[in-house]
């Protein structure tokens, strides 16, 4: 019965670990990975970047977190001294700079239709696809 039980844990850490995040090169990531990391953060390296079963991890030098589909597409990101508003469409990103001037943005998350958007206040924005506001909630 002891056998049975050290065997049943010894295959969970297995499978554990074959599902585990793995680090990969920079040049592994997909082609719009890249593209999207030059276009937004021009001037940041890729530091490191995880791969786990559905999405890729990526960490700049400058700080930021971004996450990414198996297809390279961009999923989040997240900096708490602010990102580039030219991750969103330009509707949004104006908006937020009308609406909440020189507040940062700390995180912007793709959902499958819209944009959720959280600000340094706390405030949290969603937009759709197309950038057009939807509604804000504080988060709390």
């Amino acid at each position: 019965k002891m056998k049975k039980k050290v065997l049943l844990i010894c295959l969970i850490a297995f499978a554990a670990l074959l599902s585990a995040e793995r680090l990969i090169a920079p040049d592994e990531l997909p082609e719009y990975a890249k593209e999207f990391i030059q276009k937004n953060f021009p001037n940041s390296q890729i530091k490191s970047v995880e791969e786990d079963d559905d999405e890729y991890g990526v960490r700049l030098n400058t700080g930021e977190s971004l996450e990414f589909d198996m297809e390279g597409n961009f999923e989040q990101a997240k900096f708490k001294r602010g990102l580039p508003s030219s991750i969103l469409p330009k509707t949004a990103a104006d908006y937020i700079t009308l609406t909440y001037p020189n507040v940062n943005i700390v995180k912007i998350e793709l959902k499958r239709n819209h944009y959720e958007v959280t600000l340094r206040n706390k405030m949290e924005l969603i937009f759709s696809i197309n950038g057009d506001f939807i509604n804000s909630k504080w988060d709390t």
